[in-house]
């Protein structure tokens, strides 16, 4: 850990996420040992859309924004922020990165790597499923959420054409 976080500091922020919710503090001290901590500047990037995913993200502080390009052309995706996690969409679905994730802000960021995620079903299948649990959970979240905004952007679509004839 670097100066400004300890373990009592981590785990206070990490104990408040989705993802850490159903552990106790054992278990999260636990987890915390598979975890690495990460400086970032504002403007560095954590990863780049299309690359091969490698790490679930954590926020201890600072922003991360995901935008995804196409056809010469820049989405903001999400805004993430201090307890917010991502990355794990895709390292789940051993898909690419649908985003890049750059930094907005200077962040201190905590990264569970694919080797590590791998080495913590082998060590402790318990708690493997407890944490892969909760990130399902979230993961469920984020899909009712987006089915929500594409509904409604749906349904204005439908208004304006209505409005346009």
């Amino acid at each position: 850990m670097n100066n400004s976080f300890n373990l009592i500091s981590v785990l206070k922020i990490i104990t408040q996420t989705p993802l850490f919710s159903a552990l106790s503090i054992n278990e999260s001290e636990e987890l915390l040992s598979y975890l690495e901590i990460n400086e970032y500047k504002k403007g560095d990037f954590i990863f780049l859309q299309n690359g091969s995913p490698n790490s679930i993200y954590l926020i201890l502080n600072g922003t991360v924004d995901l935008i995804r390009e196409k056809e010469k052309s820049q989405f903001k995706i999400n805004s993430f922020s201090k307890g917010d996690c991502f990355g794990e969409t895709d390292l789940l679905g051993i898909l690419p990165y649908m985003a890049s994730a750059i930094v907005t802000e200077d962040s201190t960021i905590l990264k569970l790597s694919k080797t590590s995620f791998h080495k913590l079903s082998k060590n402790n299948l318990t708690l493997f499923n407890k944490f892969l649990f909760n990130m399902t959970r979230e993961v469920c979240r984020r899909l009712h959420n987006t089915d929500l905004l594409l509904t409604d952007v749906l349904n204005e679509n439908n208004n304006l054409k209505k409005s346009l004839k």
